[in-house]
């Protein structure tokens, strides 16, 4: 018998992206009398605040809101990151309970938004009285123009495919191109796997902190969980295989052990110590094996714990990655792409392809700190400061970059360790000018120090 070969499937058959647009009317806005008004009165300058009024009570909207609110977080549960622009992957293989899911929330979110416009005359009239003075009808959107103002909509593109380029070029080229297409498409579906990794530690770690806080006292309960430390962990792992895109296999595998040895009855977990006790053992085991995994160290299979170097300093890494993942996805992606690793250095540094950290200094650090440091050193490798120096000093480079990096991450909401380069001096420069004028500072206190030795 002839044997058939089957083809490997292709990227764009194992997935595509998908957007999720939502718009609503908020409901609030911006006063700039009455703004002008409380600083006069309390004998501030006009731009110490902004007074926004609440335009209809809060339970008006409190029903659109709440399904806006599932959609959203469905919507990210059930895709993985692929960038900025508002698209996410969506595996072929989740399509059809993303399109059911999506279906049944915009079923509700019409309705709802109906049920608003139908009430909105009342609810204009019941605002002159609960805004008083503040009350302005030209705030409020005509009763036929509400509805425009809010919409669901969902949409669908295939992943970028090598092999509908098809543009004329030459063959050398054109191949060049498609490998450029396929590596980036791969490299970002490994990002995408590997946010995947964090969801699955971060509720494992979560339900092990849980369990052994958990104790039960004369008194009563010490601090008790939610059933849903436990039904979060459910939905994941059981959504788990359509999302694992990549066919990550040590995924699947660290999913069914969680599956077989984590998924407790919460009543079991809260009514017998030993069950409780035995499940938080094992769900430490797993996420600290995840840890190393995820910082790069080779995970040894088995039951208990992992000799894992600087286990506590890995966590808050790992921690701090989910964070930005969740935050600040722009950093949080791009720090994905950097393999974490000791070194023998002060502080932490970057090659471009990793982040290299001294375990002393990361556990000096506050979490917000941490989130920090590792957003600084992203921002080294998209700013490309390792392809830039050229033939500058390293060290005098390394300054000027930092002081060009830090004011950028402070705008953005970031927290940097006690010390870290910032100088009003240099805001809006580039690295290039910063290290000019720390060149041309550096040659004036030599020229000095020469002229006093003479």
């Amino acid at each position: 018998m002839n044997s058939i070969s089957v083809a490997e499937p292709s990227l764009s058959s194992r997935a595509m992206l998908c957007s999720l647009s939502i718009s609503m009317w908020s409901a609030r806005k911006h006063d700039p009398d009455a703004s002008q008004e409380i600083a006069q009165r309390h004998g501030a300058q006009a731009d110490a605040g902004r007074y926004h009024k609440v335009l209809l009570p809060k339970e008006a909207l409190a029903e659109v809101q709440k399904i806006v609110s599932d959609a959203r977080q469905e919507h990210y549960f059930m895709t993985l990151p692929w960038d900025d622009n508002g698209y996410r992957v969506l595996p072929s293989a989740a399509y059809m309970d993303h399109t059911e899911k999506m279906r049944e929330l915009s079923s509700r979110f019409t309705p709802a938004v109906d049920a608003l416009a139908r009430e909105f005359g009342n609810l204009v009239e019941q605002a002159k009285v609960r805004l008083g003075g503040l009350f302005r009808s030209e705030d409020y959107p005509a009763p036929d123009e509400l509805r425009s103002k809010f919409s669901f909509e969902t949409k669908v593109m295939p992943l970028p495919d090598a092999g509908d380029f098809r543009v004329t070029l030459g063959d050398e080229e054109k191949e060049r191109i498609k490998r450029q297409i396929t590596a980036t498409v791969e490299a970002s579906l490994q990002v995408a796997s590997r946010e995947l990794w964090l969801r699955l530690y971060e509720a494992v770690s979560h339900l092990a902190e849980r369990l052994q806080a958990y104790k039960v006292t004369d008194e009563g309960v010490e601090h008790p969980f939610r059933d849903s430390v436990v039904t979060n962990l459910v939905k994941l792992v059981d959504v788990l295989p359509k999302l694992n895109v990549t066919g990550d296999p040590e995924l699947e595998r660290l999913a069914s052990e969680v599956r077989a040895s984590l998924l407790v009855d919460p009543q079991e977990l809260r009514k017998s110590e030993s069950i409780r006790s035995e499940t938080a053992k094992n769900a430490t085991a797993i996420a600290n094996r995840m840890a190393a995994y995820m910082g790069g160290y080779s995970v040894p299979d088995g039951e208990g714990g992992v000799n894992l170097p600087h286990t506590t300093t890995v966590l808050k890494l790992i921690r701090a990655r989910v964070q930005l993942i969740s935050m600040q996805p722009f950093f949080g992606t791009l720090c994905l792409r950097l393999k974490l690793i000791t070194g023998d250095l002060p502080t932490m540094a970057t090659d471009g392809s990793r982040i290299v950290y001294n375990p002393a200094f990361v556990d000096e650090l506050k979490p917000a700190e941490i989130e920090g440091t590792l957003a600084h050193e992203v921002m080294h490798c998209a700013l490309g400061h390792q392809c830039r120096r050229g033939t500058r000093d390293p060290g005098l480079w390394n300054e000027a970059a930092d002081f060009a990096i830090n004011p950028i991450l402070v705008a953005n909401g970031f927290t940097l360790p006690a010390g870290a380069l910032i100088d009003p001096a240099f805001a809006n420069l580039s690295a290039e000018e910063i290290y000019a004028r720390l060149l041309r500072k550096r040659a004036e206190v030599g020229s000095g120090s020469n002229q006093r030795q003479q």
